[in-house]
């Protein structure tokens, strides 16, 4: 379910601090990159408030960290903006260990 804008109870949750329903609704499958109208995920969201909990559970469950909002900005530039460097130090190991800008290796190492 989203609102108008396409925010979802994902965005919600994270946005709200809610880590308990942030982790049930990604067990219910809901999609962890979906994108409101803005271009803001679920990552986007926890990282403007400073949430590291819910940030890297995001991640854990393959959250893109290189999605670009409609301003242009990843979720990495809306942690550097707001100085949530745990988050930056986080989304910067994050990116470093998938490679390629947050997109994940198949199995045979190739994109």
């Amino acid at each position: 379910m989203s609102t108008k804008t396409g925010i979802t109870s994902l965005m919600m949750a994270s946005r709200c601090g809610h880590l308990d329903i942030v982790k049930a609704l990604l067990k219910q499958g809901k999609s962890v990159d979906f994108t409101a109208k803005d271009g803001w995920t679920a990552l986007m969201q926890a990282c403007f408030v400073g949430n590291i909990e819910i940030v890297e559970v995001l991640l854990a469950n393959k959250a893109s960290a290189s999605m670009i909002n409609i301003e242009g900005r990843t979720a990495l530039a809306i942690a550097e903006s707001n100085k949530h460097y745990n988050i930056i130090h986080t989304i910067a190991n994050h990116l470093i260990k998938v490679g390629n800008m947050g997109v994940e290796p198949n199995s045979t190492g190739y994109c």
